[in-house]
Order: C-alpha cells, then sequence, then structure tokens
C-alpha cells in the first residue's frame, strides 16, 4: 500500500482525532463522551493498522474498514452532541466535515484496494 498517502491520512486523521477530543471537553453526557473518545481514538489506531507492511493485504483492508466505521460512528456522536446543544454549531459543522473527508479518503484506498 502507498506509504506517502496512508501517512498523510494518518496525520490528517490525527489532527481531526486532537481537535475533535478539545471539543468533546466540553460535552457533559459522559457516556456520550466516553463513546465519541473511543471512536475518534481508533480512527488513526486503524489507519496505522491498515499501513502495517507484514500484514497480508485482506487484514490491512479489514483495518481501514474499521477506520471508516470508526469516522461514521464518531460523526454520529458529533451530531448528537450538536443536536443537544453540547457543542458549538461551527465547530461541529467544522467537524463534522472533516470526518467526512477523512472517510472519502478511507473510502478512495479501499476501492483502489479492490474494495469498498
Amino acid at each position: 500500500m502507498n506509504t506517502l498517502h496512508h501517512l498523510a491520512l494518518w496525520s490528517r486523521a490525527c489532527d481531526f482525532t486532537v481537535a475533535s477530543l478539545e471539543a468533546v471537553k466540553r460535552i457533559q453526557d459522559t457516556a456520550l463522551q466516553q463513546q465519541v473518545r473511543r471512536a475518534l481514538l481508533a480512527i488513526p489506531a486503524q489507519i496505522a493498522a491498515g499501513h502495517e507492511p507484514t500484514l497480508p493485504a485482506t487484514r490491512q483492508r479489514r483495518h481501514l474498514q474499521t477506520a471508516c466505521g470508526h469516522c461514521l460512528e464518531a460523526r454520529t456522536h458529533l451530531h448528537i452532541a450538536q443536536r443537544l446543544n453540547y457543542l458549538a454549531g461551527a465547530d461541529a459543522d467544522r467537524l463534522i466535515r472533516e470526518s467526512i473527508e477523512i472517510t472519502d479518503r478511507i473510502v478512495g484506498l479501499l476501492r483502489r484496494y479492490g474494495t469498498g
């Protein structure tokens, strides 16, 4: 798999995760905060796992699919937090847009590698 593309995607996912974690600190609902934190932290971790060159291609793709799922999960949690007024509209909108772009990049990789 393409090293530079993965590293750029991983770096972008890390930036998104850090920005989102900063934003969700304001969420007062502990259960929602924990769920969104878990989903956010899993995104760059799964992208990194999908980059591991010693894994068979099927397992690399599975990690990227899982990263995509966690990105969708995080987006849903951010949307709910916005609707509950735990996140400011502009902050949530920016983070949701970024999650869409990251998901699109992961899906693009999966299509390039024969699934997605």
